[in-house]
């Protein structure tokens, strides 16, 4: 019995060594949410990255959901994962400076997996912000084309379900990755290049203290409409940022590792094998 025992040790401990081998996502991510690893909910979401701490909860809680989410194009499929989706203006993650991890992004890359749910919530709606104030000095999402011009936050043009080539279309899970240095910016949408831009970089010796996930930039305590309202009326599953500029080869690695690996379920199925062969064995 101990001889079977020990092989089914080994063999355990093979299936994870394997699985952690698979999971090839570049490492070093300041920030790294999960939807399917936030033990935080729903007070927050913790982040995974080597900045530590955690987004919380804003005025309202973006809700926890589950389901499979497929790119077809890029045979990404997983299978039962959870997501938050943002259903009602101000369902936020990131609040004031001091809750947020703080992060040093002279150089910096963005990626997440996320799709459209339908149209704004209020005037706008913006997926995400970077700043280094409550008013601007930084990016916020996609779908506001934001700028910087003396060191303002401020939108160039209406609100659009495209922008620097990404489109969201409505219902549509898509892997989006957005990068910039002093040299310039890269666009990406499924691990292709989309469009290019000049430079959204901060000083490095000043921490990003803004972070909001679902919303452009942080606003106001009592001017929520001005910041939080702006909610993207979408969902989240995975949201990662680099305090580096990842290659294109790294952009798309980072999306088959995160499709082929899901190291929850198969180390559970792994014990699970193990387990019944064990008790098998044991009745013979």
């Amino acid at each position: 019995m101990r001889k079977v025992v020990l092989i089914l040790s080994i063999v355990l401990f093979l299936a994870i060594t394997c699985t952690i081998a698979l999971a090839g996502v570049v490492p070093g991510a300041l920030l790294h949410l999960d939807a399917s690893d936030n033990p935080k909910h729903p007070d927050g979401w913790k982040n995974l990255g080597t900045a530590g701490g955690e987004l919380p909860a804003g005025d309202k809680t973006p809700e926890l959901e589950r389901g499979t989410i497929k790119i077809p194009d890029l045979g990404f499929t997983l299978q039962d994962t959870k997501f938050y989706t943002c259903k009602e203006s101000l369902q936020t993650f990131g609040g004031p400076a001091g809750t947020n991890p703080e992060l040093r992004l002279e150089s910096w890359t963005f990626e997440a997996l996320c799709k459209r749910n339908g149209d704004v919530l209020f005037k706008e709606h913006w997926m995400f912000g970077l700043s280094l104030t409550k008013w601007g000095g930084g990016f916020a999402g996609f779908l506001g084309a934001g700028r910087q011009k003396g060191g303002e936050l401020f939108t160039t043009r209406p609100v659009r379900h495209k922008s620097h080539g990404i489109n969201l279309e409505l219902g549509k899970w898509t892997w989006i990755a957005f990068m910039s240095d002093k040299s310039g910016s890269v666009f990406y949408q499924d691990g292709k290049e989309v469009d290019r831009d000049g430079p959204y970089v901060f000083p490095k010796a000043l921490p990003v203290k803004f972070i909001c996930i679902f919303c452009g930039h942080y606003g106001d305590l009592d001017k929520p409409e001005e910041g939080r309202a702006r909610s993207f009326n979408g969902s989240f599953a995975v949201v990662r940022i680099y305090d580096k500029v990842l290659s294109a080869n790294e952009v798309r690695g980072n999306i088959s590792s995160t499709a082929a690996v899901d190291p929850a379920s198969k180390l559970t199925t792994a014990w699970g094998t193990l387990k019944a062969a064990a008790h098998r064995n044991q009745a013979e």
